[in-house]
This record gives structure tokens, sequence and C-alpha cells, in this order.
């Protein structure tokens, strides 16, 4: 609507304008059909009416996107575009089989050659051709001093180094098989002629080629990468240690010690990346190296400084502001030789490093980019910033002497004179400057008053015909020899053309210019569309290609199917009548051998039964004899028994004897062992005194958290516990004890237990009572009683407990109460969740910083063995989210919210390392939240626990119940009069057996949740606020049972 909208308001504005003004007419072209001519495409000739029109309406400028032209040179541009429909030899896009390679020059045809090696020249412009060395159509990168050649499936086939002879305009290209190729190069007549002694010609050849689109230079640089990242993934170097290790640094050089180092030149570096401790006070730091230039990184993968380098004569030369280092780096080693002015020694030294993982790389390289993405993320490409950035330029002073003085002539535009230079006419000139654009674009999208820019290079060229493409690419050269001869650094900067003016023979239209900023991001926004738009036909010729494919197999697959059950059938039929005819053989076969088996069984059944006879007469008699020897071999038995049992019974008396002398000897051995452990027992002075406990009876204090001091004396070493919690005693025997009272009025009693190493012990009680002026609960809220609870102490229960009420970079943003609930909640994890107070870890204010909370995730509990365990976790302090709601924070006592990936920690990164240790069940409490600060930074309410914005909520794994103090598009208030956070105030009172709404001694997940939503919205509602207090997980999963 908004499109036809626009449309409807111009055909009004250009109707009032053609009543009031007279016939004429304005004749306007696309200001792109230079481009689309050289690029032409196949659509275009069914969209002629779309790159031009005609207006009638005098003093009217043509539409955005147009310019206006004579009726002479519209004829003429328009004969030119129609021409391309017929004749395809102009097209840059030409067919790949269509490219010409290997043919005779003809020296008649004059051709401009091009003789730079400025990487920043040629990165936009890869050769596409066929050059006849057996890989098809290739592209050919040029980088400094480095070439590389990619075949059609962007993977490289070869690279190696190359040099420019400026007076020849030759490119001398050595592989890395030493084969030298000798190239002249051609941008203009598309053409390169080579010479080499690899073909079977002599002298130079012709070449055709055209230059890569745009996706295919994207696929080409990504596929060099690539390429680069895994040179060296062959060298044996295992860093899986390089976190840990401490690397050595400027050490002395063992002369003796052979090294090999690198010789080259930059591009031997692209991609490399290293750790190495370089003495620049940031530790072992990351070096990541890119085509002229490097970035540092910490261990934590932030870019700390950014430089540019290159390679002379075997030293990698790196220049970081205005700091210098001189690096000679040996990889297969493992070393770098470092040389500068900012060490104390002098010459250079040596320093060992790692080569970075795969993992390290992608980290560095993510790090690197982000770096970049973000450098100057804020900046505006509007129309407004470009035109103001387009006349910064041209208002500088160097250009308005030396290019727009050409554009003041009060001639301009008659038929009788152009502006000259040097004696030619100009008819287009064009301006290319050497800046950083996005950064220019930043600083101007921060200060719109903006006056000047970063100091420059420039360049500008003219052309006496019609022909702005080959005047912006002499402007470009130009611009990159200011750059030269300025000696500028090229990292994050390159010549770029801004303007282009074409002058006519019409007076009404003298001189046409560009914003060509303007031009170039309309350009990018059309590649991109278009890009997109083939990709998405690709897709789908690609999806059309491969469902024929798959029918047409399934056809195939169905006819050799069908053809082999036919096969089968006829298979089984002449199986089936050669085993019946088989049958009918054997059968006859059968029948004639049953009858000769028949007469042979009955002759031998008259045979055996002769031989029967016989054989009964033979066993009577062998019987008669088996009976014989029987009796013989009965009475030889008899007598052989008899011998034995004799033997036995002498056998056994001797044991017996044996065995009777062993047991006198040992009654004798261990009356004397009594004996002498009786004698060695009254050498020995042994303690037979209890452990005296020197402490006091009762103690008084004046607040909840307090300290016991005393002493234990005994002759001997012993150990202490206070209720049934071991103590630390020096060596003195002065013990200090700290503890906290939840129940003020009843104080506390401790029970002190002291054991010596001759068991003898000795009990004492201690009474703590409690004095309290100041924290004084309010009428309306009864007092946190954890005594009242009685469950059983279970050694396979953990709980982390932390609380950070004042932070060190939040001003006036305390956490109301945070360490009171964290206090209070410890005595609750020990009485109502039954952990022993051995297995708790609580992190209070300074002890709760980033460092010691992941310390207790990390270490403590592994170490203390979470595995089948039940694990507790509660925080009471800030919480805040990500700018996008995806990720929860806490904000540890050392957090900045303005740092927060840094400096906080996720609630995932915490189940994370909960779920690491295998536990048997997770239940969390957060006490905070994640919304509840306007944009002006202040605080909605007074006492609320200030967070961010509104967070998305987040899945938890199966055996996590999380219980969380509101919503989280909603704030977490405290209690005033109670001293207490509201969540944590009645999720105490809940444990304390109210929130078991059955009575059966047992409180469950949505018992305990329930009775806090309840409570807590109704005080929130008279608080003029919201507060839903949440839970996730089982609600009839049992968290604990009571008496």
């Amino acid at each position: 609507m908004k499109k036809i909208s626009k449309y409807i308001f111009l055909v009004i504005i250009y109707g009032l304008l053609f009543v009031v003004n007279a016939f004429s007419k304005v004749y306007c072209v696309d200001e792109n059909i230079e481009s689309r001519i050289e690029n032409f495409k196949k659509d275009y000739s069914k969209r002629v009416d779309e790159f031009f029109y005609i207006s009638s309406v005098k003093g009217v400028a043509c539409m955005t996107s147009y310019y206006g032209v004579s009726k002479k040179e519209y004829n003429l541009i328009k004969k030119k575009f129609l021409a391309q429909i017929k004749d395809g030899t102009l097209q840059k896009n030409t067919k790949d089989n269509s490219l010409k390679s290997g043919f005779e020059i003809n020296k008649k045809k004059k051709i401009k050659y091009v003789d730079q090696n400025n990487s920043a020249y040629w990165q936009f412009m890869q050769l596409k051709m066929n050059d006849l060395r057996g890989d098809g159509i290739v592209y050919y990168l040029f980088d400094i001093n480095r070439f590389y050649r990619v075949n059609e499936n962007f993977e490289v086939v070869s690279e190696g180094n190359y040099s420019v002879n400026r007076d020849k305009k030759l490119y001398e290209l050595t592989t890395e098989d030493n084969q030298k190729f000798l190239f002249k190069i051609s941008l203009s007549s598309q053409i390169v002629d080579i010479k080499s002694k690899f073909y079977d010609y002599k002298g130079f050849r012709r070449y055709q080629f055209v230059l890569a689109e745009t996706n295919e230079q994207e696929k080409i640089r990504s596929a060099i990468k690539n390429f680069k990242e895994n040179r060296y993934a062959k060298i044996e170097i295992d860093p899986s240690q390089a976190k840990n290790v401490e690397l050595e640094s400027a050490l002395d050089i063992d002369k003796s010690e052979k090294v090999k180092f690198l010789e080259g030149n930059e591009s031997y570096f692209w991609g490399y990346t290293f750790l190495i401790d370089d003495l620049r006070g940031n530790g072992a730091v990351y070096y990541k190296f890119q085509i002229d230039h490097y970035h540092r990184l910490d261990r934590n993968f932030n870019v700390i400084s950014k430089g540019s380098y290159k390679f002379d004569k075997g030293i990698l030369k790196l220049t970081e502001d205005k700091l210098k280092f001189d690096f000679k780096i040996s990889i297969i080693n493992k070393v770098v030789d470092i040389k500068s002015k900012f060490y104390d020694y002098k010459g250079f030294k040596r320093y060992p490093i790692l080569e970075a993982t795969k993992k390290q790389k992608k980290l560095v390289t993510k790090s690197v980019i982000n770096f970049g993405k973000n450098r100057y993320a804020g900046y505006s490409e509007s129309d407004d910033n470009l035109d103001k950035l387009w006349k910064i330029i041209l208002d500088n002073k160097d250009i308005q002497k030396k290019y727009l003085k050409y554009t003041i002539s009060k001639k301009l535009g008659s038929q009788r004179s152009y502006p000259k230079f040097k004696g030619d006419k100009i008819k287009t000139m064009g301006l290319a400057v050497f800046i950083d654009y996005k950064k220019e674009l930043s600083k101007l999208t921060k200060d719109k008053n903006l006056k000047e820019i970063s100091e420059f290079a420039w360049g500008w060229a003219y052309s006496t015909k019609d022909e702005s493409s080959k005047t912006e690419l002499e402007a470009i050269k130009n611009c990159y020899k200011d750059v030269a001869k300025k000696k500028f650094n090229m990292v994050d900067r390159k010549c770029i053309i801004v303007d282009v003016r074409r002058f006519t023979d019409d007076s009404q239209y003298p001189m046409i210019w560009k914003n060509m900023l303007r031009v170039a991001k309309k350009n990018r926004i059309l590649l991109a569309k278009e890009s997109e738009k083939s990709e998405q036909q690709l897709a789908a010729e690609k999806k059309k290609k491969e469902a024929d494919e798959k029918k047409r197999k399934e056809l195939l697959i169905a006819q050799k199917k069908a053809e082999e059950e036919r096969k089968k059938q006829e298979l089984l039929l002449a199986k089936k009548k050669k085993e019946e005819e088989k049958r009918k053989k054997e059968l006859l076969l059968a029948q004639k051998k049953a009858e000769e088996e028949r007469k042979k069984e009955e002759e031998l059944l008259a045979k055996k039964k002769d031989e029967d006879e016989r054989k009964k007469q033979e066993l009577i008699l062998a019987q008669k004899k088996a009976e014989e020897e029987k009796k013989k071999q009965e009475l030889l038995l008899a007598q052989k028994k008899a011998d034995e049992e004799k033997k036995q019974d002498e056998l056994i008396a001797k044991l017996k004897e044996q065995e009777k002398k062993k047991l006198n000897e040992l009654e004798l051995a261990q009356k004397e062992a009594e004996k002498a452990f009786e004698e060695k027992k009254k050498k020995l002075n042994v303690d037979k005194e209890s452990p005296e406990i020197l402490v006091a009876e009762a103690i008084t204090v004046t607040s909840q958290a307090y300290k016991l001091k005393g002493k234990i004396k005994d002759k001997s070493d012993f150990f202490l516990e206070v209720d049934g919690q071991p103590i630390q005693v020096n060596e003195q025997g002065e013990f200090i004890f700290e503890g906290f009272i939840i129940n003020t009025n009843q104080g506390e009693e401790l029970t002190l237990v002291a054991v010596d190493r001759w068991n003898n012990s000795s009990e004492k009680s201690v009474k703590i009572n409690v004095e309290l002026k100041e924290m004084k609960v309010a009428k309306g809220y009864e007092k946190l009683l954890p005594n009242k609870i009685k469950v059983n102490k279970d050694k396979n229960k953990i709980a982390i407990i932390i609380g950070v009420e004042k932070y060190e970079y939040l001003t006036n943003l305390d956490a109301a109460f945070a360490n009171r609930d964290a206090n209070a909640f410890r005595e609750y994890a020990v009485r109502a969740l039954g952990v022993d107070p051995s297995n708790i870890n609580l992190l209070v204010d300074k002890d709760a910083n980033r460092p010691k909370i992941l310390k207790a995730l990390k270490l403590w509990l592994p170490k203390i063995g979470g595995e089948n365990r039940d694990i507790y976790l509660f925080f009471a302090g800030h919480g805040l989210a990500s700018d996008d709601g995806k990720n929860l924070y806490i904000l540890p006592q050392d957090g900045d919210a303005s740092l927060l990936e840094d400096t906080a920690i996720t609630r995932s990164e915490i189940i994370k390392l909960l779920q690491k240790t295998n536990p048997k069940s997770v239940t969390m409490f957060f006490d905070t939240c994640y919304s509840g600060q306007t944009r002006n930074e202040e605080t909605l309410v007074a006492s609320l626990r200030p967070v961010r914005i509104v967070a998305d909520d987040q899945e938890i794994p199966n055996n996590f119940t999380i219980f969380t103090a509101s919503a989280n598009d909603q704030t977490s208030g405290s209690i005033e009069e109670a001293k207490h956070g509201m969540f944590s105030y009645y999720l105490m009172k809940g444990m304390e057996g109210a929130a078991d709404q059955n009575n059966d001694n047992k409180i469950s997940n949505g018992e305990l949740i329930t009775y806090v939503q309840e409570n807590v919205s109704k005080v929130a509602f008279s608080q003029n606020r919201e507060q839903d207090p949440n839970m996730s997980g089982d609600k009839d999963k049992i968290l604990f049972s009571y008496k």
C-alpha cells in the first residue's frame, strides 16, 4: 500500500505541474544504465520501459534513481542498450564455454595493460578463465605478492608468488613446484597474454577472461581462507594444555641450537594463530594474522590491540600505534625471537609459542569478526548521511582546487566549449578517496554537525569519451598511487568512488553529477536482491531436478525389480520340473534297491541266527569265568582297604600330636606378648584426664551474627566439635566459632565436645542470648522460627547459598536484606531440608564475587561429590537480562550491569555446571527478577531490587525444580518491616509448616509455591504493584518431611 500511495502522490504532483507548465519533454535514463549494459542480463530485453522514459513536464527533474539527458544522448544510450539484445559480444557475463584460450595475438589491435600489485586494487577483480593447465575454468585471485588458482568447485588448486615488472607491465608468476608464467593483463579488453615453458607454443598467446561476480568472489575468498587455515594442519603440536601452561618468555638464545625460521612473504601468515606470553602485561595472548594486519587477544578471547605488519628479509615487522616489534617465527621449533625498544633488553630474545587448537581458532576468529562488526556498530548508511559525507569530501581544499575547478567554467555545457585538462576535452571525470567508510559514517551518525573527516588520500581521472566505468577505474588507480605516496596504512581503509560527472551539449543539463556513495549503496541492495532471487531459482531447479531424478531412479528400480521377478519365476519353474524328473528316477531306483535289500536281509537273518547260537554258548562260558574273577578281586580289595585304614589311623594320630604342640607354643607366645605389653604400658605416660574446655557458659550479643572464642587444654592431641561441626583449633588450643541466630527471643544453645587421643572426652554447653536494638520485626509479620522444625539430617544433601546486598559497581542500588535472607536460609537448609552443616557453602557479599561463585560450582561441588545427591541452591540479589531477553543473569558482588557477558553468570550456565555432577535432584531458589528499571535508570520503587528488561522463559532439565520470586516482567520486592525479601520471608515461613495444606507433615513443591504465591501477591498489591512467584518442575514432588 505504501508503494501504491507513493506512485499516486507522484502522479498527482506531475499532473499539477503539467497543467501549470508549457508542453516540453525531459529524457530520463536509469542511473545504473552503464552497469546494466556492461552486465547485461536476459530479462533486460523485457524491461526496456523500466530503464528509459520521457517526461512531458518542463522544469521537473527526473524521478529518484534516474538522471536527465539530452534527446541525442537518450537515443544513443538506448540504441547501445538495444544492441545488447541482438549482440552479446559486449556482455560481461560471457558463458564459460565461450572463453577462448591460447589463440594468436592480433598485433594491430592496441591493448592497454595494467601494472598494479596492490591487494586492494585486485580485491573485487578475480579473473575467470581457462588457462589450459588441465583444471578447466579457474579463478585467479591476486594478493600481496601471492596468487591463488581456484576451480569451479571453489577449491584451491594451486598457489604461488608473483612480482610485477612495471616497466614491461609484466606479472611474473612462480608456482609452488617452481613453474614460471608471464602474464600481461588488460582489464579494459578482458584478455590475458600468457607465456610459459609449460605450454608447447613459443612466445605469448592470448586468453579471454571475465571478472567473477559478487557471489563468486565471496566463495573464492572463503575457499582461500579455509585453505590457509588448514595449511599447517599436519604439524604435530599439542596445545591442549595451552590455557593452563605458563609460557616462559625472553629466554637467551642458544646459538648452537638450529632453528628453521619461516621465509617468504606476508601471505604465509594469513590465518595463522598462536599463543605466547609477550611480556606486555596481558599474560599469555593469542596473535591472529590476517592479510596485512593482526589482532592480539587475551585468554578470554577479548581483542586487546590491533596493528599492521609486513615481511622484510625473513623478519616480520609489526607496527602497533607507535610501538614497533621485529618477529622471527619458527613453526617447526615453536619459538619466536622478538626485538623491540619496548623491552629493557637489547637485540633478540626467544619466546616459546603454542599453535592454537581448532576450537581456539574458531573462538579467536569469532572475536575478531565481532570486534570488526561492533567497532562502528552505530553507523547509519542513510541517504542524508551519504550526502553529508559526499559534501564534506568535495569541500576539501585540494579537491576544490584540483578537481572541482573544471566544473566552474562559464561556458560549461555550451556546444562550443567543454572543460579541458592539458588540452584534452573532458567528457567524463571521476573522484576516488581512500577512507574508512564505516568509521566516517559512524562519526557522522554521532555528530550531525561534523565539518571534516580523517586525513585521506585521493585521486581523480577524466576521459575524452562518455565512458564512466573506465574513468572510475583510473581514478581508483590514481587514488592508490596517492596512498603509496603518503605512506598510509592499508588497514581498514580502501579507495572508493565518490563522485562522477558527465558533460553534455545540452544547455539545459550541461553537467550531470552523481553521488556515487548513494549509487554504490543502491547497487549493493540490487545485487543482494538479484543474488537472493538467483539462489531461490537455483534451489527450485535443483529441487525439481532431484525430484525428476528420484522418479527416474524409482522407475528403473521398479523395472529392474519386475525383470528380476520374471527371471526368478522362470528359474523356479525350471527347477520344479527338474526336481520332478529327479524324484521319478529316484523312486524307480528306490524300488529296485528295496527288492535287493529284502533278499539280502533274508540271507543275513539266516546267518545271524547261526551266529547268535554260537555267541550264546560263548557267553555262558564267559559269565562263568567272570564270576570266578570277581570273587578273586573282592578278596584283594578287602585286604588293600584294611591296609589303607591302618595307615590313615597312624597319620591322624601324628597330626593331632603336632597340632597340640603348636597350641602350646601359641599359648606361651601370647602370655609373653601380654607380659611385654603390660611392661610397655607401665613405661608410657598414659593421659587419663579429659580435655578442659575454657569458654563462658553464657554470652550476650547485640546482633544475629556472632563469634564465640575459647580455649582447650589437654596433655595430648585432641579435636573439637560444636553442634557436631568440626572446628579448627590453633597450636595454643584457641578456637573461634562463627554463628547466626534466627530466633532472637530464645537465643541459641551450643554443645561443645572435645576428645583427646586416649578417647577421654569432655562436653560443655554455652547459651547465646541476643539483645537487638534496631532489627525489630514490626507488628503484622511473625518472626522466622527455624527451631520449630525437626527433620533428620542427610549426608547426601548439599547446599550452596549466595547473598549479595552491596555491589561494588552499583551506587545506591543495594539488594535490600539479601545478606539476611542468605544467612537465614542457611538455618532452614539445616533444620528443614536436613543438610549437614559441613555440606553447606555460604557466600555473602565480598565472598559472593564471580570467581568464588564459579569456584563453588566448578571445584567445591565436584570435590564434595554431587553424584546421585540432592542439591539446593539459594540466591538473593540482583538479576538482569540480556538486551534480547534470551539470557537470564545473576549479578555477583563484582558484577557490572554494562558488561553482563563478562562479569555476570547466566542461569543456564549454573544449570549446566550442576548437571555435570549427575545429581539425583536439584532445587533452586532465586529471590531476584528480570525487569524493573526505567530507561532513565530510575528505580520504580525505592526498596525494589533493580533489573533491566522483560526476559524470555528458559527450559530446565527434568530433575530440576526452580522457584523464582516473580514473573519475568515483574520486580522482586522486599518487606521493610520484616527486614527480609518478600519472597524469601514467605518461602521460609512456608517451610516452617505454614505451607502444609493437608497437615500430613510433608511439604510438596506445589504446596510451598501455592502458599508463597498467595501471600506475596497480597503484600505486593498493598504496595501498588504486582509480584507473582513462579515454580518450574514437579509440583507433586515432596520437598521435605518433618516430625
